[in-house]
């Protein structure tokens, strides 16, 4: 991973703040309709559901993994608004590799 780009393991206790700025980057879009999850939702992580942020001196992405059965994973990501794309993937190639 390029040196400037940190990824780690967020805990919500710990990193509620960050939680809360990742969640406020999906907004509701003008153009969107339907529900959307709560915080407490978003926040959620247990021994199936990993969260990693990655950094480079700010939050840029916040991926999600959860386990649905042994070896398999469903993911999603948010990220901040103007993340370049290749810095996104760069971020959930280092996520899939560990």
């Amino acid at each position: 991973m390029e040196d400037s780009l940190k990824l780690r393991l967020l805990d919500p206790a710990v990193d509620r703040d960050l939680f809360v700025t990742a969640y406020n980057w999906r907004r509701p879009k003008t153009h969107l309709f339907g529900p959307r999850i709560d915080l407490e939702t978003f926040t959620d992580t247990t021994a199936q559901h990993l969260t990693f942020g990655l950094f480079n001196g700010e939050l840029l992405a916040v991926y999600f993994l959860r386990e649905t059965a042994p070896s398999y994973f469903e993911s999603h990501f948010t990220s901040k608004k103007g993340t370049p794309r290749e810095v996104l993937l760069l971020g959930a190639r280092t996520v899939l590799d560990l």
